[in-house]
């Protein structure tokens, strides 16, 4: 699967499950928020608003031309930049409530963003679901009650990369650390990843990690990366 279709049926539920907790259908059109980087940063990844705002079009036209999803009513989204930050996530969610009197938001797509735009939502008692999200601080449903996301925090992740080597069997892995872009999410993971590796208790053995820029990388350079590692893994 794609990454694109990821994020396309990823927002298409989350338009859905909005759609299926509004009020009964009155023949009236709400407001959903979109929050998130409007271009493609290192530490946005690939969740930029210029890379996906047509999978949220695609999900919005796809509720609204249905015979059982608000088949009265009408959805609509509003797009604001949080620049992946908490200062101008704030400004947006502001705006977006202001302006548009929106009724749930999707996003922010960055975690200092979501922290503090998940307070704002919390007070105003509104839902908002994160689709990058992965910070732990958003599992206190206490603070963000308010708030889902559908990427979870990168500590569960890295034991959900040692669960699946266990389901498996395998004693040896390998990490391809792309450090060059300086992408947070994914260096972070993989530090995460090599720490549990070291930890005495682990069954696992870490192999390799290599550091690699996939970006500019050759077909025939990938195939080299990739014999390497798969000399040293499982």
């Amino acid at each position: 699967m794609t990454p694109s279709l990821v994020i396309s049926t990823a927002i298409k539920v989350m338009f859905i499950w909005f759609a299926i907790n509004l009020s009964v259908s009155k023949g009236e059109r709400y407001g959903i928020g979109y929050l998130g980087p409007y271009n493609y940063t290192p530490r946005a990844g690939l969740f930029g608003a210029i890379d996906i705002a047509g999978a949220v079009t695609l999900a919005v036209a796809e509720i609204n031309n249905s015979s059982t999803l608000l088949p009265n009513d009408q959805l609509e989204f509003h797009y604001r930049d949080t620049k992946c930050d908490a200062k101008s996530s704030l400004g947006a969610t502001v705006a977006l409530v202001n302006q548009f009197d929106v009724i749930a938001f999707i996003g922010p797509a960055c975690s200092p963003g979501c922290q503090s735009a998940g307070l704002l939502a919390s007070e105003w008692n509104l839902p908002m679901i994160s689709y990058v999200s992965t910070s732990p601080a958003m599992s206190d449903h206490k603070i963000y009650n308010t708030f889902a996301r559908t990427n979870g925090p990168l500590s569960q992740q890295a034991d959900a990369f040692y669960a699946i080597m266990k389901n498996f069997g395998w004693q040896h892995f390998s990490l391809i650390c792309n450090y060059v872009e300086n992408r947070f999410i994914w260096t972070k993971l993989c530090e995460l990843i090599i720490e549990k590796a070291r930890e005495s208790n682990s069954q696992v053995t870490f192999a390799t990690a290599r550091d690699y820029d996939l970006i500019t990388a050759t077909e025939e350079d990938i195939e080299l990366l990739l014999t390497e590692l798969n000399q040293n893994s499982r």
